[in-house]
């Protein structure tokens, strides 16, 4: 990789000014070809960041105790829903959720509408560059304010060998109404700001392990989405349970952090298992 790409000390010094743009990390190949050690993007100015939001927000809290079978759990989830919107008024941001829909459900439990993946689009926009991506890596990205799903929106994995362009479908997720599908790109693209990250055992990136664990997900394809899912169902799938799942089946890792009922995008940032290589905004 030639020198002047950006390195791990000054993509630090970047990453806290105001004009963040593309930082990426530095390769120092290991005597192993599949296996690369590297220098990673420093997670703690972003780790920093999701404490904040989780003050304020309450997600560990709520989460924490998330039990979907609580008699009370729709009073409790929209409870938690509108406190969510509240925060988002105040703060001028609105429509980061359906709050209509949460309130006017009947039945939560069994809403397969309720979004726990993305909601892209609007003003938003990062330049996610694909040839800095690796195959396998998670791709995380969001937007600004309090979402249902935690502090960070939405992630998927990437299949390589189905990228052809921006618009190929190639990000391995899942979305309501949809369930577990590929999604481009350019729909990743459509937020404010997006990471990628690798799975590393012992500290190194193993290219053809990570290879295998999203070639392995691709069995997922077509299950159903459902918000609430359980980590270990085969059925129900939510974005983050696809790169969670792909890497404890495959690799044997639990990537969650907290080892909560749901795992959400920023339990995999905080993961101690998974490290930033790129970050856009």
């Amino acid at each position: 990789m030639k020198k002047n790409l950006i390195a791990c000390v000054t993509c630090f010094s970047i990453l806290v000014s105001t004009s963040l743009n593309i930082v990426q990390a530095k390769e120092i190949p290991n005597n192993q070809s599949n296996k690369i050690k590297r220098q990673y993007i420093d997670k703690t100015p972003f780790l920093n960041k999701i404490k904040e939001e989780d003050k304020k927000a309450g997600y560990s809290d709520f989460y924490k105790n998330f039990n979907i079978n609580d008699k009370n759990y729709d009073k409790k989830f929209k409870n938690f829903a509108n406190k969510l919107d509240k925060l988002n008024k105040e703060d001028g941001l609105k429509n980061t959720f359906d709050i209509k829909k949460i309130n006017e459900s009947k039945d939560l439990k069994s809403d397969s509408s309720i979004s726990m993946g993305s909601s892209g689009g609007g003003t938003y926009s990062n330049p996610l560059n694909m040839s800095r991506v690796l195959d396998g890596s998670t791709l995380l990205v969001n937007n600004p304010g309090k979402h249902i799903q935690g502090s960070i929106q939405h992630c998927g994995m990437l299949d390589k060998a189905k990228f052809n362009n921006y618009s190929s479908k190639c990000i391995l997720t899942a979305e309501p109404n949809q369930g577990v599908i590929y999604e481009s790109p350019n729909h990743f693209r459509t937020f404010n700001e997006s990471w990628a990250l690798v799975y590393t055992a012992n500290d190194t990136y193993d290219a053809n392990q990570q290879a295998y664990a999203v070639r392995y997900a691709r069995k997922f394809l077509g299950n159903t989405y459902f918000w609430g899912a359980a980590k270990s169902g085969d059925k129900l799938w939510y974005c983050s349970k696809v790169p969670y799942r792909a890497i404890l089946d495959r690799c044997g890792t639990d990537i969650d952090t907290n080892g909560g009922t749901i795992c959400l995008p920023s339990d995999i940032l905080a993961s101690h298992k998974m490290e930033i290589t790129s970050y856009w905004n």
